[in-house]
Formats: structure tokens, C-alpha cells, sequence
């Protein structure tokens, strides 16, 4: 930790003496004593250091602290099964080329050593993928090795993009792991949407599509796969709407499925949810297939913010809940006026606890203050504490 620390604050002094702690690092590791966080952790401050020497002189340092990583990882990935026996050296070699494009800071036109490490490690690590498929760690890893590599080696990544896209949705396509969509997908989407929109609209497509079959199974049991799914969502809507616009990315399915997700219990599940729908609904004038995703469901998506607002989700995720109705209120206010009054009509909606009178000051208020975002988020918290059995509306 301590010389981790002294690499950051004095990379340029120690980038000279670099030669001096090869072979203890190599000792290091070797020693099976030394647990496996300690041995990446140094093997990044040597690449942090590697940041600072000559450009000429880096290939024959990387080779120096990764050649035994490279050859084990090799190794370890033609073995014909996983075994368990190889967890933790598969975890310490991925943990240790990860390093290398983590620690490495040089310029894209400087990168080419990277390149070379990528490609030497590129089938490995693909072997690799499908081998250990079933296990989320080791996956995880793996996606820390890919984003890193992409984020260093900018444009020089280009020739492997189209392969890791089909390596990741297939793994995603037999395992659903939220890992694979907070990393490599975002990362992707975010670096190469402009340039590559139909590699990255077809790839959310399929991680849409399958996603859509596990939520169809057991939808409240992955609320760690709905925050990722959503938040890749949002990604998308941010870096390049035109993907989502498209007529194939189904809008309408994504858009179910969020005001499904709004009465979760989990807080950081129900936050990213609820972001999305802001940012989704907001994209309402621009988009057809927005419009109509939004106007056919919009009766269903009211219904479940109320309950939602109500008991249906919890008290500490009404705020986010009521920030939906900001943007519903500016794109579609005659349609929602119509739609609050029919849905707050039913008896007992959302709870027996708030009478007919107080739902109409509720409605009116929510029209009067969509341009006065903070009345209108004490109107909306006054409404769930009164639906919840605590106090009076807030006339």
C-alpha cells in the first residue's frame, strides 16, 4: 500500500530506478504467501511507473512484469474445464494484465506496446470467458480488463470491438451477470455509439431481448440486473437516442418493464429506475416510437407511480418517484389531468388511508406546480405520508 502510495506522488523520481524492483517484484510474485490483492496492487504501481519511462524502453519493462502472467493465463485458459483449483491464479492473472492497461498512462499514438500485450493475451482472455462463463468473479475480472483496455488504447481497439461485442452478449446470453452490462456494455455504448451505432444498437437489442426472458421469469429476484439493465438504458438515451428510437430497440417492453421495476424495494434499484423514466419521458416530442411507447401505456404508468407513492415502494424512494411527474407534467399535461382523474377515482386507490377530497387537492396541485419543483415534491411526500396513514394533505 505504502509504496503504491509513493509510486503516485513520485512517479517521475522512481520511474528512473524502475530496473531495481523487477526481480522483487517477480519474488513477489511467486511467493504464495503474499495474498493476491497485494501482489496486483504492486504490480500497478510498476506499471504506473512504466507511465514515465522512455517510449522506446516500455515494451521490455511490460514484458519483464507481465511475461509470467501472460504464460500462466495461457496455460490456465486451455485447460479443457474450470477447475476450482485454478480460482484464485485465474483472479491474480487477470488482476495482473488488468494492471498493465489500468496503471499504464500513455498517449493512444504511444500505445502500441499495450497493443501488442492485448493481442498476445486477446485469445486467452477469450478462452478464458468461456471457461469460467459460470462463475461472476472471474467475469467480473474479465470486464475489468476489457474496459480498461478500451479506455487506454482508444482507436488502436477498433479491430477488436466487433468480437468482444458477440464475446460479451453471448456470456450474457447464458449468464445474467450485472457486471457484464455496468462495465463493458456501458463503456461501449458510451465510447462507440457515435461511430458504430449499428454494432451497439444490435447489442442492446440482444441484451434487451434477453433480459426481457429473465424478468419474465423472476423479475423481483435480480434487482441487481434491473439497476445495471437500466442504467445501460440510460446510457444509451444520453449518448445516442437514435439507438433507442429505432423501431427494433422495443421502447415499449423497456418502458413495461420500468414501471414494473418503480415498486421494488430496493432503493438504489428504484433510483436508477427512476432515473431512466426521467430521462425516457423527456425524449417524448422527438421520438414516434417514444410517443407511442409513452401514450399507450400512460394510463398503467400513472397507476404505478401512485402505487408506488403510496406503500407500494418504500418511503425512502418517494422523492425519486415524484420526480417522474416533472417531466410527465410539461410533455403531456392535458393527458395526465385526464388520467389522474380517473385513476384517483377508484375507492380506496392508493390506499384506504386518503379520502376523495384530498386526492383532488392532490391532482390540482400536481398541475398547478409542474413548473415548481420543489412544492412539487412536498406535495407529492405530504400525499405518500398521508397514503401511508400519517398526516393530513397540505392544503
Amino acid at each position: 500500500m505504502a509504496f503504491r502510495d509513493l509510486c503516485i506522488e513520485c512517479t517521475e523520481i522512481l520511474a528512473t530506478e524502475i530496473a531495481l524492483f523487477i526481480d522483487p517484484f517477480v519474488a513477489v510474485y511467486n511467493n504464495p504467501e503474499i495474498k493476491i490483492r497485494e501482489k496486483v496492487r504492486l504490480c500497478w504501481s510498476l506499471c504506473t511507473l512504466c507511465s514515465q519511462v522512455p517510449e522506446e524502453e516500455l515494451p521490455r519493462y511490460l514484458s519483464a512484469i507481465l511475461s509470467n502472467s501472460c504464460s500462466k493465463l495461457k496455460e490456465l485458459s486451455a485447460k479443457p474445464t474450470a477447475d476450482t483449483a485454478d480460482h484464485s491464479r485465474v483472479k491474480l492473472e487477470l488482476g495482473m494484465i488488468n494492471s498493465a492497461f489500468h496503471g499504464v498512462s500513455v498517449p493512444h499514438t504511444a500505445a502500441e506496446p499495450l497493443l501488442s500485450l492485448l493481442q498476445e493475451v486477446w485469445e486467452p482472455l477469450k478462452a478464458t470467458l468461456v471457461l469460467w462463463s459460470n462463475d461472476e468473479s472471474i467475469i467480473e475480472e474479465l470486464t475489468k480488463v476489457y474496459w480498461h483496455a478500451i479506455n487506454t488504447l482508444g482507436p488502436l481497439f477498433d479491430p477488436f470491438i466487433e468480437s468482444l461485442v458477440d464475446m460479451l452478449c453471448q456470456c450474457y446470453d447464458k449468464n445474467q451477470y450485472a457486471c457484464l452490462l455496468e462495465s463493458s456494455a456501458q463503456g461501449l455504448l458510451n465510447i462507440y455509439s457515435q461511430d458504430k451505432p449499428d454494432l451497439i444498437a444490435g447489442m442492446l437489442q440482444r441484451i434487451s431481448n434477453t433480459t426481457f426472458l429473465l424478468f419474465s421469469r423472476a423479475m423481483s429476484d435480480h434487482p441487481d440486473i434491473i439497476q445495471a439493465f437500466f442504467s445501460l438504458h440510460l446510457c444509451a438515451l444520453r449518448a445516442q437516442p437514435q439507438i433507442v428510437y429505432r423501431p427494433e430497440s422495443n421502447c415499449k417492453a423497456v418502458l413495461v418493464a420500468g414501471m414494473t421495476a418503480i415498486t421494488m424495494q430496493e432503493y438504489h434499484t428504484v433510483k436508477e429506475v427512476s432515473r431512466w423514466l426521467i430521462e425516457f419521458i423527456s425524449h417524448y416530442p422527438n421520438s414516434v416510437s417514444v410517443e407511442e411507447a409513452i401514450n399507450s401505456q400512460f394510463s398503467f404508468l400513472i397507476t404505478e407511480l401512485l402505487r408506488g407513492i403510496g406503500t407500494a415502494s418504500p418511503s425512502s424512494t418517494v422523492e425519486f418517484l415524484g420526480d417522474i411527474f416533472t417531466p410527465i407534467s410539461r410533455m403531456c399535461p392535458d393527458l395526465l389531468r385526464e388520467t389522474l382523474a380517473v385513476v384517483l377515482a377508484a375507492e380506496s386507490f392508493p390506499t384506504k388511508h386518503i379520502s376523495a377530497a384530498e386526492k383532488e387537492v392532490f391532482a390540482r396541485g400536481v398541475m398547478r406546480m409542474s413548473h415548481q419543483k420543489r412544492r412539487l415534491k412536498v406535495l407529492i411526500k405530504e400525499f405518500s405520508l398521508v397514503c401511508r396513514g400519517y398526516k393530513q394533505v397540505a392544503r
